[in-house]
């Protein structure tokens, strides 16, 4: 089946559009010797055991993290690809919606999920820098140049290259089994932050149904207040629980760098800390609460 429409495609100023090219009817382009249909990558699914593992080392300015594919699904996590780049427009709408869905499923939530951002265009580092991204819009997941891997990203099955010149961001969510499954950004954009925010999570939970992504919450009725934020020297968490109970701080590559127990407030001196992201997980019996904190 080919890929019919009669929409331009012609991108308005800041879209993360890479081509400028009216499509109508039908439309179907090539890669190697095999003809393929242009929306198949916009929604796209394979079965268990297609995924193609990889390994990669993330940016300095998220830890230089090294992931490797096939031990994330070992561990039982779906693993998400973000396809960005840093002045993509619908990029930035969607950071601080996988920012949500990180907290609540990532190494400080359930640990049930891992979140990969692929830099396709690194050229655009000039006008927005990796640090400037991740300062603006709270990325605390790794974040990699793709150019050094185009070996996986550009063949079978992600193909990166066909994707990408038809807007970004591109999801593909890979399960546990080695399946996987995609969402384009014209099945989620232009709309609410809440409705890109449902759409990925309706894409991780469609695609990987044995994985449990439960939010690990704790009763409302328990405040947490923690302060300054963003800090340099010292932080305050103040807990109305009476209970004695477990603190400790994340950093952005899952490592533990502070731990005690606190009653009602501790201080925290954190002055010797890399300046980033941090995660403050307060563990009560079997809830846990987790709050995002800047050390500058």
């Amino acid at each position: 089946m080919l890929f019919n429409t009669s929409k331009s495609l012609n991108p308005k100023p800041n879209s993360c559009l890479y081509l400028t090219r009216v499509v109508t009817k039908s439309f179907t382009f090539a890669i190697g010797a095999t003809t393929v249909n242009a929306q198949k990558f916009f929604n796209d699914n394979g079965a268990a055991g297609t995924a193609v593992d990889f390994t990669m080392t993330s940016y300095s300015e998220t830890g230089s993290k090294q992931v490797h594919l096939q031990t994330e699904l070992n561990a039982g996590k779906i693993v998400l690809l973000d396809y960005f780049f840093t002045t993509c427009f619908y990029c930035q709408v969607s950071a601080p919606e996988l920012e949500d869905i990180y907290t609540d499923f990532g190494p400080t939530g359930s640990n049930k999920l891992e979140i990969l951002s692929l830099d396709v265009n690194t050229s655009t580092h000039s006008s927005t820098s990796v640090a400037s991204y991740i300062s603006t819009y709270s990325v605390s997941n790794p974040m990699f140049d793709i150019a050094s891997h185009t070996s996986t990203f550009y063949g079978a099955p992600y193909h990166t290259n066909s994707v990408t010149s038809y807007g970004l961001p591109h999801f593909i969510a890979i399960c546990p089994d080695g399946s996987w499954a995609s969402l384009h950004q014209d099945d989620a954009f232009p709309a609410s932050s809440s409705a890109v925010n449902a759409s990925l999570r309706s894409l991780l939970t469609s695609t990987c149904p044995g994985v449990a992504l439960d939010v690990v919450t704790i009763d409302p009725a328990v405040k947490v207040a923690i302060s300054p934020n963003p800090a340099t020297n010292n932080l305050t968490v103040n807990y109305t629980n009476n209970n004695t109970v477990t603190v400790n701080m994340v950093n952005v590559l899952g490592e533990t760098v502070y731990t005690a127990t606190m009653n009602s407030e501790i201080t925290i001196d954190i002055s010797k800390f890399n300046k980033g992201i941090y995660f403050v997980n307060i563990i009560d019996n079997n809830e846990k609460v987790t709050q995002k904190v800047i050390v500058q």
